[in-house]
């Protein structure tokens, strides 16, 4: 996010989507402004809320457009930004978590707990995005030919919560 060149590339692609939300992990950001926001999405309806990247490295971008989503309420952790959303036609209330996941195993476990408070603050449909930094299974990964403890992990997370994993469109591996 802060190269001007690739702000105009991810531009022309949330036009192209007619993207309503976005969610961008990994920005490394420290410091995020209204100019920076603007230029990959303009327009006075664009809301959006973010944490700031640690070191060079993390960061997550929500944005919004708020004739579309009301967002009632944000829920910052380490490694996720949750967000209730409330579709302003339909009324429908659900749950959008983006995330960007720590890299080593001792983390993991600190990041597994942190998912679940954040789906446990309400009782409604969730989805989540972003880089989760680990597999389920290892032909996700090339050259990976055994299961992991994180694998395992990963794989209770989604199973522990009833989330679909939706599978990769185009590339076998991003």
């Amino acid at each position: 996010m802060n190269d001007p060149n690739k702000r105009a590339i991810i531009k022309v692609g949330v036009r192209e989507w007619g993207a309503n939300l976005v969610c961008f992990q990994e920005i490394k950001l420290k410091v995020l402004s209204d100019v920076i926001v603007r230029s990959v999405w303009g327009g006075s309806w664009v809301k959006y809320d973010w944490i700031p990247a640690a070191e060079s490295a993390g960061g997550i971008l929500l944005m919004w457009d708020d004739r579309s989503f009301e967002v009632n309420e944000n829920k910052k952790g380490v490694f996720s930004l949750a967000t209730l959303v409330k579709d302003r036609v339909s009324g429908v209330e659900w749950g959008f978590g983006g995330v960007y996941g720590p890299i080593g195993e001792g983390s993991k476990v600190f990041f597994w707990e942190e998912l679940t408070n954040m789906m446990g603050e309400w009782d409604i449909p969730w989805v989540l995005r972003g880089d989760f930094n680990t597999i389920r299974f290892p032909e996700e990964r090339l050259g990976c030919s055994m299961i992991s403890r994180a694998m395992e992990e990963f794989s209770d997370f989604f199973n522990d919560h009833f989330l679909i994993d939706l599978p990769l469109s185009g590339e076998r591996f991003t």
